[in-house]
C-alpha cells in the first residue's frame, strides 16, 4: 500500500504541473495580424484587441469565498460569433441566440422557444443572465457548480451546446456537418488559431469556446449589488439606504420566504432542484426521467433569480406570464406532490405551505425582485451579435 502512495504522489505533481502549464498556455492572449484582422472585419464587427470576459465580482462576493475561474479573451471572442451565427443550425435559421436574447438576459420571451424548423422546444429556455457567472460555480474538473438544464442533465455549457447543437428540434446539426460548416469560413480559422494557437478547427474546439464565451457573461452589477457591495456591515436581512421602503420591505418577504430554494443574497441558488408542487401528476418528469427514480419525479432545476424581471414566462414550461402569476402560484396553490420540498410544506407536516401573500406583499416582492434587473448586462457591446 505505500509503495502505491508513493508512486501517487510524483504522478498527481505531474498531472498539477500539466494542469498549470496548460492554464498559461491557454490564457496568453493573441493579436490578429493585420492583414488577418482586415479578414474579420469584413464580415464581423469585432475589436481589434479583444474585449475582456474574466468577470470581476464585487467584494460582498468574493468575501464569501466565490470566485470566477479565468476566461480566455480569444476563445470567448470565438465562442461569441458562435453564439450569433445561424449557419450552426440544419437551415441555417437558427443561432443559440436565437433563445437567448441579450435584451432578455440570454432567455426567451416565450413559453417554448422555435427550433430551426419552426417546432417548439419541449421546455422554456433558461436565462443564462439568471446566475451571477458560470465561471464562479464551475471550478477545475470537479463540474460541482450548476447543472444545466431543467433537468440537470449536462454539467456544463459544453456539454449543454452540444445537445442543442444536435438537437433535432433545436438546431439540427450532426457533429461532422458542424466541423464543416465552421471550417467553411476564412473569418473561423483566423479566430481559432486566436483561441488555440493553430487553426484547426474541431467539434471539441467549438463546444470549448462556447463555453468559454457563456463562462464569460456575468450579471453583478444591478441596483441590489451595488447597494450590498456599498454596505459591508449590513446582513442581507437589513435595511439598505440604496433601496425604498419597498424594496427593503419586499426583500426582508424574499428572504424569510423564498430565500432557502434560491439562495438569500441571490449569488447562487440555495439548492440544485426541487419539486415545487406545480401538479400532483407531472407529464414531464424533469430529473427524476433523466435517473429513472421516482422520487425525482417533478424535480426541476431551481433557476437563479437575477434579472427575473426581464425573463418572463416562468417555470420549466412556461406556464406563468407574470410575476404576479408566480407569487400567486405561491400564495395558496401549491400542490401536495409526494415529492414536494420540505420547504413548501407546513413546518412539521407534510401538507403544502399556502404563503398567503397581500396584494401589498406581492407588490413589495416584485419592487425587490425588480432591483435584481442588470441593465448594463443587457447591453455591453461584449455579449451582443458580432454579425454585420
Amino acid at each position: 500500500m505505500k509503495t502505491n502512495v508513493y508512486l501517487l504522489i510524483p504522478f498527481l505533481a505531474l498531472l498539477f504541473l500539466v494542469s498549470c502549464v496548460d492554464d498559461a498556455v491557454k490564457f496568453e492572449e493573441f493579436n490578429y495580424r493585420p492583414e488577418d484582422y482586415q479578414v474579420l472585419i469584413q464580415s464581423l464587427d469585432l475589436p481589434e484587441e479583444p474585449f475582456e470576459y474574466t468577470v470581476e465580482l464585487p467584494q460582498y462576493m468574493t468575501r464569501t469565498g466565490l470566485v470566477a475561474r479565468t476566461v480566455s479573451d480569444n476563445r470567448a471572442t470565438l465562442g461569441r460569433v458562435l453564439f450569433y451565427d445561424k449557419n450552426l443550425s440544419a437551415n441555417g435559421t437558427v443561432s443559440c441566440a436565437s433563445c437567448h436574447k441579450q435584451e432578455l438576459a440570454f432567455s426567451d420571451n416565450k413559453a417554448f422557444s422555435q427550433g430551426f424548423k419552426g417546432e417548439d422546444t419541449e421546455r422554456n429556455s433558461i436565462a443564462l443572465g439568471s446566475v451571477v457567472s458560470f465561471a464562479a460555480y464551475y471550478g477545475g474538473t470537479a463540474r460541482t457548480g450548476l447543472p444545466f438544464f431543467w433537468d440537470e442533465r449536462a454539467a456544463s455549457a459544453s456539454e449543454q451546446s452540444s445537445e442543442s447543437l444536435t438537437s433535432a428540434i433545436e438546431m439540427g446539426m450532426t457533429h461532422e456537418e458542424l466541423v464543416n460548416r465552421v471550417s467553411s469560413k476564412d473569418y473561423y480559422k483566423i479566430l481559432f488559431e486566436a483561441a488555440f494557437r493553430d487553426a484547426e478547427i474541431t467539434e471539441e474546439r467549438v463546444l470549448l469556446a462556447l463555453e468559454s464565451f457563456v463562462d464569460g457573461i456575468g450579471s453583478y452589477e444591478s441596483k441590489l449589488d451595488e447597494a450590498l457591495d456599498a454596505n459591508p456591515g449590513l446582513r442581507i436581512e437589513d435595511n439598505f439606504p440604496q433601496l425604498t421602503a419597498s424594496e427593503n420591505r419586499g426583500k426582508s418577504l424574499f428572504v424569510q420566504n423564498c430565500g432557502n430554494c434560491h439562495g438569500r443574497e441571490l449569488a447562487r441558488p440555495g439548492m440544485p432542484s426541487a419539486n415545487n408542487g406545480l401538479d400532483m401528476v407531472y407529464s414531464d418528469k424533469g430529473v427524476g426521467a433523466v435517473y429513472g427514480a421516482a422520487y425525482l419525479n417533478g424535480v426541476f432545476k431551481v433557476p437563479a433569480l437575477r434579472n427575473v424581471a426581464v425573463t418572463a414566462p416562468y417555470m420549466h414550461d412556461g406556464r406563468f406570464a407574470s410575476l404576479d402569476d408566480v407569487l400567486d402560484f405561491y400564495s395558496g396553490n401549491v400542490q401536495n406532490h409526494k415529492n414536494l420540498s420540505d420547504f413548501l410544506k407546513e413546518p412539521g407536516t407534510n401538507t403544502a405551505k399556502k404563503f398567503n401573500f397581500s396584494n401589498q406583499d406581492k407588490q413589495d416582492i416584485i419592487a425587490f425582485l425588480n432591483t435584481l434587473t442588470d441593465h448594463k448586462m443587457m447591453s455591453y457591446e461584449k455579449y451582443s451579435d458580432p454579425f454585420k
